[in-house]
């Protein structure tokens, strides 16, 4: 559906909000997808209309298209390019209590965490806007599992022929291999950017002084019980240990001798240009570190807005290896059934019913920490929640939670201050989800080549997860990229990546939900202990 509109003084804006709402409503689009799609055109609208230029065109367009599922408005006016997100906001009622910067930086946030449901881009003296919709937040687990199947099949089809071998040196390694290759081109400075950006603004949160300090000691907390519960399974479990692969099946595959000190000594580096081309990522994000806290402690917005800008162009690029993971999964798939048995595959099940197992350790973890730091019955907030977390694991997505997440808050009578702080916060660094894959994912990998490491070493991958989880991307397989950055860093083959893109996709719903249930329950937790919760709101029925 395309309709053009012609810029007049008072009329145009609502005419063309109008055309919109009609479309989605003919689309039957559910209230609160076509509500918040709603929005985010009208605030798109406006930004646009502000910066057109009218000189020799006053023609407006919007195009509404749907295909396989998704959903998305093109809004094009005629301008001149411009920073489009700069100032983009979310109604989350902050109050007096945070500063402008404050509210600037969790604002960033938010946008940061929309992962590309609203996108600009400048073409041809026009100004574009397109608005994500609906995204078919199934469509990948679809994708994924038919591949996964097909594979499997194929697979056992061609094993031991002469078809079989040839695929697997033609087509299914090369393309593994090219995958691979995109995955350490983004790695390095998505980690970057994303730990300036997230260390630029908590420069600007530092105003927000107890609750805010608390609210990061409790996701601190929570994320350090996450890879320790991870490691737990895994020690116990050992899912991949029966594969049989070994080294010499895997160039690349080596042991990770480490020495504590040299790390320790290692981590500030001689120049600013080797840690990238040596992709020594502790040093990088050391670099990083620094140069986030120096950006948050002045008054540099333009600065911070650069690496805002260049965190986005390397998520954007990164979103388009990850578009191809259904591919990969099957050449992954197809190849380890070709060159080994079956106990890889059922080594996969085991780790998908301990990801499970860890989301209800997560639950039960705020639950107690509900129930002994806030001394409140559980039991309320998880109801109150609800709403919230049914959302979650039905789109898959925190961002669209949000709303809900907001309402449940308010219901619980947690106020404004901290909520407005925490909500957002907390689907943006809280990955408590996103520890335990990490660090399950290069133990899984670990036990598949028959590599053990010593506590020391089991020590420094517990550090770098904590470390390098902050800067995970907020996008489907995110996890799975920081993941292999470790890999790397430890001389480990990048094989399990796509398998634990596929493990994501399947546990997602569950994921999503305890993601949006942290920051609820962290939000709960300060406002009792800091005596600002409404306990008659929250024993309200």
């Amino acid at each position: 559906m395309q309709k053009d509109f012609y810029a007049q003084e008072g009329e145009t804006l609502s005419q063309c909000l109008e055309f919109i709402h009609e479309s989605l409503s003919s689309l039957k689009l559910g209230d609160k997808e076509r509500n918040r799609a709603e929005l985010m055109c009208e605030e798109s609208l406006v930004r646009l209309m502000n910066h057109g230029d009218f000189s020799q065109t006053s023609r407006i367009r919007i195009n509404i298209r749907k295909f396989l599922g998704n959903v998305s408005i093109d809004i094009t006016v005629p301008g001149q390019e411009f920073n489009f997100h700069e100032g983009m906001s979310e109604s989350l009622n902050p109050n007096d209590e945070l500063s402008p910067d404050a509210i600037e930086a969790i604002q960033n946030m938010i946008m940061r965490s929309f992962g590309g449901k609203v996108s600009y881009r400048h073409s041809r003296k026009y100004n574009i806007v397109t608005v994500k919709a609906v995204r078919s937040e199934y469509s990948g687990l679809y994708m994924t599992l038919g591949a996964f199947i097909l594979a499997v099949i194929a697979g056992f089809a061609l094993k031991g022929t002469e078809a079989g071998v040839f695929l697997n040196s033609n087509i299914l390694e090369p393309v593994k291999t090219i995958f691979m290759n995109g995955l350490k081109l983004c790695a390095v400075p998505v980690v970057f950017f994303a730990v300036v950006s997230c260390f630029a603004d908590a420069g600007s949160l530092s105003g927000i002084k107890r609750t805010g300090s608390k609210v990061m000691m409790y996701f601190m907390f929570t994320q350090i019980f996450a890879i320790l519960t991870g490691l737990a399974l895994m020690l116990v479990f050992r899912p991949g240990a029966q594969a049989g692969l070994t080294a010499s099946s895997s160039a690349g595959v080596q042991g990770a001798s480490v020495s504590i000190m040299s790390t320790i000594t290692g981590l500030i580096p001689s120049d600013i240009v080797r840690p990238f081309l040596e992709g020594n990522i502790l040093q990088v994000i050391v670099l990083a570190v620094l140069a986030g806290s120096s950006i948050g402690a002045t008054s540099a917005k333009s600065v911070r807005n650069i690496f805002d800008e260049l965190n986005r162009v390397f998520m954007d690029i990164t979103r388009t290896f990850i578009r191809v993971i259904p591919l990969v999964v099957f050449c992954s798939i197809a190849s380890l059934v070709l060159t080994t048995g079956t106990s890889t595959l059922l080594s996969v099940m085991g780790v998908i019913l301990m990801l499970a197992g860890a989301n209800i350790i997560l639950f039960a973890l705020y639950w107690l920490m509900v129930k002994f730091l806030a001394h409140l019955n559980p039991a309320v907030m998880y109801r109150k929640s609800m709403p919230a977390l049914i959302t979650a694991a039905s789109t898959c997505s925190s961002v669209a939670a949000l709303p809900d997440m907001i309402k449940s808050a308010e219901n619980m009578g947690i106020p404004p201050s901290v909520y407005s702080f925490t909500l957002p916060l907390g689907i943006t660094i809280g990955k408590n989800i996103s520890a335990i894959y990490i660090i399950v994912g290069v133990m899984f990998t670990a036990n598949l080549y028959g590599i053990t490491f010593s506590p020391a070493e089991l020590a420094l991958i517990c550090i770098f997860t904590l470390i390098i989880v902050m800067a995970a991307p907020n996008i489907p397989g995110g996890a799975a990229v920081s993941m292999s950055i470790i890999l790397a860093n430890k001389g480990l083959p990048l094989d399990a990546v796509p398998l634990f893109v596929m493990i994501g996709n399947v546990i997602d719903p569950l994921d999503t939900a305890t993601v949006c249930a942290e920051p609820l329950a962290a939000a709960l937790v300060v406002s009792a202990r800091e005596k600002l919760l409404s306990l008659e709101a929250y024993l309200d029925k």
